[in-house]
């Protein structure tokens, strides 16, 4: 059985995040997190981040994206969307990355985490925020409810013979029209 709730929160001095493993080659496009503002909180947009990792942990930034909180359900969590398909970010199978969600102001955002459903090729994560920030920690009892979106880029071998493929069909075509007459 599947139960998840409001298990960590972001705000002006945290930072959460998640470590995905990669399950295809492509380019990383979107990204969906299962979250919340808070009713005592202001609303305010949210900032996701992808990170590339070194040691499981993120280090380098590879592109960010910025919901509005328009878009993001007040108390009850819901799963939104963030768009990172103007950063060409390359995903390729089972390299590990990871994204972090903050909030882009003063306030604070639910976000949901599984704690009976664990996903096992990742873990939680957590940072203070300052100048500069904190280091990351793990949190390996629970997890965010994400999910990751690819655009498969079709492998070369793959592509030449598909090419081949439609040439042939071509070439047949105009076989059976130039017979015909």
């Amino acid at each position: 059985m599947f139960f998840s709730t409001i298990g960590d929160t972001a705000s002006s001095e945290k930072e959460v995040g998640q470590t995905f493993t990669v399950g295809v080659d492509g380019t990383l496009t979107r990204v969906e997190v299962y979250l919340a503002l808070l009713g005592n909180s202001p609303p305010v947009d949210a900032l996701l981040t992808v990170y590339d990792t070194s040691g499981g942990l993120p280090n380098a930034e590879l592109g960010s994206a910025l919901v509005s909180s328009t878009n993001i359900h007040q108390g009850s969590p819901a799963f939104v969307s963030f768009d990172l398909s103007a950063f060409d970010i390359p995903a390729i199978e089972n390299d590990v990355l990871a994204f972090g969600i903050k909030p882009a102001g003063i306030g604070q955002i639910g976000i949901s985490m599984s704690y009976s459903d664990v996903y096992g090729a990742g873990t939680g994560l957590t940072r203070t925020l300052g100048a500069p920030p904190g280091p990351w920690q793990e949190v390996t009892e629970k997890d965010f409810r994400f999910k990751t979106y690819v655009v498969v880029v079709p492998e070369p071998t793959t592509l030449a013979l598909s090419n081949l493929g439609w040439a042939g069909l071509a070439l047949w075509m105009r076989w059976l029209r130039v017979g015909s007459h």
